[in-house]
């Protein structure tokens, strides 16, 4: 991946940070090498505020992007940045809207009619399978289903989703 790519996802990895934070260093920085060398007290000046987080990977930032790049390639997954042409279009309106998605699949899913389904990761056996029989129902109709992929009531809705072809 190109070195633009390498910082996007550098800065993704930074959650203390904000979407117009992220847009800032990304154009203040020239990559994920300047990035990496930079000491929280730098990184502050750069983006105007005292930060708050004692987590701060910069030493090894560089390796932990390699590694994410290459799990990527290898599961053959994705990523959209704020400002790409298939950014969700509804994702963009949220409040703190995320600078990175990741994916796997068909992109153009991400722009369709859609509903998050979310729920309880220790729901009972009844409520997974109303989930899983609504997100089918809701697919057949031409829903995509979204969710964060957690244990319950998402695995579930997402079985139907599957389920449903």
């Amino acid at each position: 991946m190109n070195e633009k790519t390498q910082l996007r996802i550098a800065l993704s990895l930074l959650e203390f940070l904000s979407l117009e934070e992220k847009l800032l260093l990304e154009k203040k920085l020239g990559g994920l090498e300047e990035l990496s060398s930079l000491s929280l007290s730098q990184l502050e000046l750069k983006v105007g505020r005292v930060l708050k987080t004692k987590v701060f990977p910069f030493l090894n930032l560089a390796a932990i992007v390699n590694r994410d790049i290459a799990i990527m390639k290898k599961l053959g997954i994705g990523a959209l940045h704020y400002s790409d042409e298939d950014f969700p279009v509804l994702l963009k309106q949220i409040y703190d809207c995320p600078y990175m998605i990741f994916y796997r699949g068909d992109k153009s899913l991400l722009n369709q009619l859609s509903i998050a389904i979310v729920g309880s990761r220790h729901c009972s056996s009844s409520g997974a399978l109303i989930a899983k029989n609504f997100s089918s129902e809701l697919c057949e109709r031409g829903f995509v289903v979204v969710s964060g992929l957690a244990n319950g009531i998402d695995s579930a809705s997402h079985m139907g989703t599957l389920a449903s072809g």
